[in-house]
């Protein structure tokens, strides 16, 4: 073991060593001193012990003494000479030798010391080779003694020896070398480490804080265990070496300081049982404080210790205690049920304040007094020495009904749950009992069982069924009703939950799910609610059912009582009611069609809608009767999809030797009776059953409409239901066909009526005076749009001799010839009229300036005397003339200008020319138009067209939305040339699509411009002539002009005029369409002059309407132009498109739009067309 240096002196082996250090000193060997001497020196060490002996040596020679004094030593002890070579050793030398390695055999006189130590090996060699070093530094003076401790440890025991090696001599001549054994020792210092360990832990882990402060140091605190640092929350780093003051405020210091003066001043324990104390993270807390004094020997107090509990809890705990126990007194004062306490004896300790009031008896007649001979019914017998016999088995609790006696002599059953008292030992001190007057509640008892009995009676012959379950939903009972209603008896179902027993299997897990709550809990919606569901019978066949569930809390269970009807009958009749009230919704709905409608298709789709909506048919379509085609043509339908109209179109003839005759509705025609089929699944005819189920379509009822006897159509209804169409409906529906046919037979006779009064029978066009009508439309348009309108009026050469000569039939197929060529050139039938016998009129409704009316007279009149007329199988040419009355110069008026036209044509057949003018003027600028077409060739070529752009703006919030790219001719000659000069001329001569093209090319190039220069680039808008659209080639144009960049589309918007759509709808929009799906939008412009296209508007692809000025204009002049403005508004946002307003010119204008809720605005109000750079420079920021 590795030796641990010790200071010399420090035990037994130092007082010897110290005494022969005093006789080297003092040049004297032990045999030379006198008995007095000898008796001084051991009183100097402490030796006394040794003087007898030594006494003895002195009487004896030297070697005696010396050996005796050696071997009364306790140490081991060799004395060596300068060489370390053994000279003198004792008796415990050769004891201790063999104990220790080192010192074994061989090692006593004679031997080398020094060189046993230094060939030492082992596990003590490292010891051996210090004791070497110690012993020659002591040897050659270099230290005046060495000493240190050791192990030695053998098989049986483990050992401390402490070695010491003191000089012999000044020089010295040798060494004492002594081995004292200190294991006793060092166990003992062991111990009280250890045991100090133990301490400190103990402090340490304590719960209390325990502090201890230094009185000699100004009270500064020496101890402060991890319990402080949680206590008061002050690290214990920070605590130690501080004093109070430096840790707490001085208003919590200074009284602590001055109980730490009065401590160490008295030495009297201070205690303090509820005392505040300041934490630095929890605040103000109660503690347990005992103060000590610690004194040492001389009495005098050099510590305080401190020791501290946090009560803050034990405090709270014992108030919460004492609200507990006041609230428990409180409670079993006001509660309505007794409560008694007993001692061992049974005599009474308490009673509450209900006892009292139930009993009569006063609260001093009942303290103390024996319970059961007081207040026992004798009759019950002594039940006193049960009530013993259960302490001596100390129950916990128990529980017993009993009678009392009341003061009066009543008694009162009670229902009594006892617990055994106990004190705080343990011991059990008596009986605390809290009982229940259930002497109502037994009465009661009884009487419901009598109750029970009758209600069973009631609930066996109940026409309900009645179904008792358990908390699990577990079938407990149920009444005669139930077996009949289910078809399974009481003891089948018994125990068998119910959704298994009555709930079709479709319904059941969700039917379970929804239990689930209520009959866990005893609440839900559906408890003491009737609900109706889907219930099924024990043969599988399912039927509606009401549902009602009542709880009842039995024995701390949920028992439910279901009370369930079979609605199968009720809703049969509600069905039939149901049914009859929607057929009776139908006839409402259309007797209020018949009172509005005002043609044919609104009648015919508004009833077939009327039928499903209101009737909540599946479905419903009306057919006319096509007698040359002997077939069934649908005319209106709703609900059904074009391809259940496709799968049955081959049961709508009316052939009865044809097998397709013989659907419902052909047999319906052709036998003018209703046919009714109630079950589509069942009936043989019924083709197509696959189709019908596919849609939910189970009956089918097909209703001829009659007209004098005679069927015109049919109405065919589908039900989803089977069985529907019963006597009650269909007396129903034939009063509903009776309308449709009475409506059918006025409009066709109002038709006919207004077509009379309005259309000349023998060619279709306009009569006069529906001629007059639209010209004076198109007048109020011109004016407003500040353009020319032209009537030409045509008189057919030769008619009267082909009439004559061919025959009035040969006649009149020439006036239908003459209207349909008339109607084909025009474009438009609604231009044209035929005013009487052979005169026709032609409306031109806008000439705008610069255009030439001569050139297109005499295109016409050279196309219509070349065009061949068939009459009779030959080929008839003829001529026609023509006058010519012109808007505003020739009339102000539609009258007026018809009455111009009929003079110039007087004057035409008069001079023998095609055509004559009313004003002669006309004629006169037809030589201009030739040079101005001309001049606009080389102005395309020359690149002096250019674009001006206008300004939309958003009327909420002011924002430019848009700009309308306007084309301006910039001639060098005359400056800018208004459009209305050059843009006629260039639709006439063709030159619109090459402009077109360009200005196309242009928008789009300007647009791009402003979205590199990171401008807020908006939608151009680009007007289209009607050459353009009509041109097979236009919508590859608009792809070419877009591919230049792929941005190119979202900023192009084409702007197209309501009439010119019109002219040819099915090819408009498929042109429109293609171009909106290359992304570029569309706008109707000049929208309300086209009059014949709002039927056709939601069918056209546009994302915006143009309001024309005109219309802006009359906004200001009277209600009916607000009123149509307003209506157009309507329109389009029904229809989700925008709508621009154009020509704003005023703020009245812009104030009644804002209300209106038009969406944009453009007019000069807000800003005139503007060259490019400028409008960038106003309206685009970048």
């Amino acid at each position: 073991m590795s030796p641990v240096r010790s200071a010399p002196g420090s035990d037994v082996n130092a007082e010897v060593s110290a005494l022969i250090d005093t006789l080297h000193r003092a040049g004297q060997r032990l045999e030379e001193l006198t008995a007095g001497e000898i008796d001084a020196v051991a009183d100097q060490h402490g030796m006394a012990y040794l003087l007898p002996r030594a006494q003895e040596l002195v009487r004896q020679g030297e070697a005696a003494k010396k050996a005796a004094i050696l071997n009364a030593l306790p140490a081991h002890i060799a004395l060596i000479d300068m060489r370390g070579v053994i000279v003198s050793v004792n008796d415990a030398w050769h004891r201790f030798a063999a104990a220790n390695a080192v010192q074994g055999a061989g090692h006593g006189i004679g031997a080398n010391y020094l060189e046993i130590c230094d060939r030492a090996a082992g596990p003590g060699s490292a010891g051996a080779v210090e004791a070497a070093v110690g012993i020659r530094s002591v040897l050659t003076s270099e230290a005046p003694r060495f000493s240190m401790e050791y192990a030695c440890d053998s098989p049986e025991l483990h050992r401390w020896f402490l070695m010491t090696v003191t000089p012999l001599g000044h020089p010295p001549s040798g060494a004492v070398v002594m081995h004292l054994d200190i294991t006793e020792k060092e166990a003992a210092a062991q111990g009280q480490r250890d045991l100090r360990q133990l301490l400190d832990n103990i402090v340490e882990n304590i719960p209390t804080a325990v502090q201890v402060k230094s009185v000699r140091d100004d009270f500064r605190i020496r101890m402060w265990n991890k319990a402080a640092e949680a206590m008061y929350g002050v690290p214990r780093e920070e605590a130690i070496g501080r004093h109070v003051q430096d840790l707490w405020p001085k208003a919590d210091a200074d009284p602590m300081h001055a109980s730490d003066l009065e401590l160490a001043a008295t030495g009297r324990m201070q205690e303090y049982v509820d005392r505040r104390a300041t934490t630095r993270d929890r605040g103000d807390i109660h503690v347990h404080m005992r103060k000590v004094a610690l004194r040492n020997d001389a009495g005098q107090a050099t510590h305080l210790l401190v020791i501290t509990d946090d009560i803050t809890m034990q405090l709270a705990d014992r108030a919460r205690l004492r609200e507990s126990e006041r609230r428990l007194t409180d409670m079993l004062e006001h509660v309505r049920l007794v409560a008694v306490m007993l001692d061992r004896d049974a005599r009474v300790t308490y009673c509450n304040e209900f006892f009292l009031s139930l009993t009569g008896w006063k609260r001093d007649e009942v303290i103390g007094q024996d319970w059961f001979e007081r207040f026992m019914p004798p009759e019950l017998g002594d039940m006193k020495p049960t009530f013993l016999d259960l302490l001596d088995n100390l129950p916990s609790a128990w529980h017993v009904e009993n009678e009392i006696y009341t003061r009066m002599g009543e008694r009162r059953l009670v229902r009594w749950n006892n617990s055994v008292l106990r004190s705080p030992a343990g011991d059990v001190i008596g009986v605390a009992s809290i009982g229940e007057d259930i002497t109502e509640q037994k009465e009661n008892q009884d009487s419901r069982q009598q109750s029970d009995e009758r209600t069973r009676s009631i609930v066996e012959l109940a026409l309900d069924a009645v179904v008792v379950m358990d908390s699990t939903g577990s079938i407990v009972d149920w009444n005669t009703q139930a077996e009949k209603t289910f078809g399974w008896t009481r003891d089948e179902v018994a125990g068998t939950p119910l959704a298994a027993v009555i709930i079709p299997p479709q319904h059941r897990e969700r039917h379970v799910l929804g239990l689930a709550r209520f009959l866990e809990t005893g609440t839900g919606a559906i408890i003491n609610r009737r609900v109706e569901l889907t219930a099924m019978h024990r043969d599988g066949h399912e039927f509606p059912v009401e549902l009602a569930i009542s709880p009842l809390r039995l024995a701390g269970k949920w028992i439910f009582s279901a009370f369930i009807r079979d609605l199968t009958d009720r809703k049969d009749a509600e069905r039939k009611i149901t049914r009859l009230n929607r057929v009776y919704a139908v006839l409402s709905g259309i007797n209020t069609l018949i009172v509005r409608v005002r043609d044919h298709e609104d009648l015919f789709q508004d009833a077939c809608r009327i039928a499903v909506e209101d009737g909540s048919f599946v479905g419903a379509w009306i057919g006319m009767v096509d007698r040359p085609g002997m077939r069934i043509v649908r005319v209106a339908s709703s609900g059904l999809d074009e391809a259940f109209f496709d799968i049955i179109e081959d049961r709508l003839s009316l052939l009865d030797d044809s097998p397709a005759g013989h659907g419902a509705p052909a047999v319906a025609v052709r036998e003018k009776r209703s046919v009714v089929v109630n079950d589509v699944e069942t009936v043989p005819y019924v083709l197509h059953k696959k189709a019908h189920a596919q849609r939910g379509i189970r009956a089918v009822v097909s209703l001829p409409l009659m007209i004098d006897g005679d069927p015109v159509g049919v109405l065919n209804l589908y039900a989803a239901d089977a069985n529907v169409f019963d006597e009650a409906e269909l007396r129903l529906l034939s009063e509903l066909t009776g309308d449709i046919a009475y409506a059918i037979n006025y409009l066709d006779k109002r038709d006919r009526l207004d077509y009379l009064a309005y259309y000349d029978v023998l060619t279709g066009l306009a009569n006069r005076t529906l001629f007059l009508e639209r010209v004076s439309q198109y007048i109020r348009s011109a004016a407003t749009g500040k353009h020319g309108l032209a009537v030409f009026l045509f008189d057919l050469e030769r008619f009267k001799s082909i009439n004559d000569s061919l025959g009035q039939p040969a006649g009149d197929e020439l006036l239908r010839q003459v209207a349909q060529w008339i109607t084909q050139d025009a474009r438009d039938a609604n231009l044209a009229a035929r005013l009487g016998a052979d005169h026709f009129a032609l409306v031109l409704p806008e000439i705008k300036p610069g255009g030439s009316i001569e050139r297109l007279l005499e295109k016409a009149i050279k196309g219509f005397a070349e065009h061949p007329f068939n009459l009779n199988g030959a080929v008839y040419r003829i001529a026609a003339k023509v006058g010519v009355a012109l808007y505003p110069g020739d009339g102000a008026n539609a009258d007026e200008l018809l009455k111009q036209a009929e003079a110039a044509l007087k004057t035409a057949k008069a001079s023998g020319d095609r055509y004559a003018f009313y004003a002669p003027r006309m004629t006169e600028s037809s030589a201009g138009t030739l040079t101005l077409e001309n001049q606009l060739r080389q102005a395309l070529e020359k690149e002096q067209f250019v674009l001006h752009f206008q300004p939309k703006m958003n009327l909420a919030s002011g924002g430019l939305t848009g700009a309308e790219a306007l084309i301006r001719w910039n001639d060098p000659a005359t400056g800018l040339v208004p459009p209305g000069r050059f843009i006629p001329i260039l639709e006439e001569t063709g030159l619109i699509h090459e402009v077109g093209r360009w200005a196309l090319h242009k928008a789009i190039a300007e647009y791009l411009h402003w979205r590199a220069a990171r401008r807020a680039a908006v939608r151009v808008s680009v007007n289209v002539s009607p050459r353009q659209l009509r041109d097979r080639g236009f919508v590859r144009d608009i792809r070419n002009a877009i591919d230049v960049d792929p941005h190119a589309a979202a900023g192009l918007e084409l702007e197209i005029t309501e009439s010119l759509i019109m002219e040819d709808v099915k090819n408009s929009i498929a042109s429109l369409q293609a171009i909106r799906e290359m992304g570029v939008t569309i706008a109707i412009d000049d929208f309300g002059t086209g009059f014949s296209s709002l039927s056709y508007l939601s069918k056209l692809p546009v994302d915006t309407l143009k309001i024309d000025r005109s219309f802006v204009v009359d906004m200001t002049t009277g209600p009916q132009g607000l009123s149509l403005v307003s209506t157009i508004i309507t329109l389009a946002h029904s229809l989700k498109l925008c709508v621009v307003a154009e020509g704003v010119e005023t703020a009245m204008q812009s104030r009644l739009l804002h209300d209106l809720r038009c969406d944009e605005i453009q007019g000069y109000l807000y800003g005139k067309p503007v060259p490019s750079a400028e409008f960038e420079a106003r309206y685009l920021l970048p």
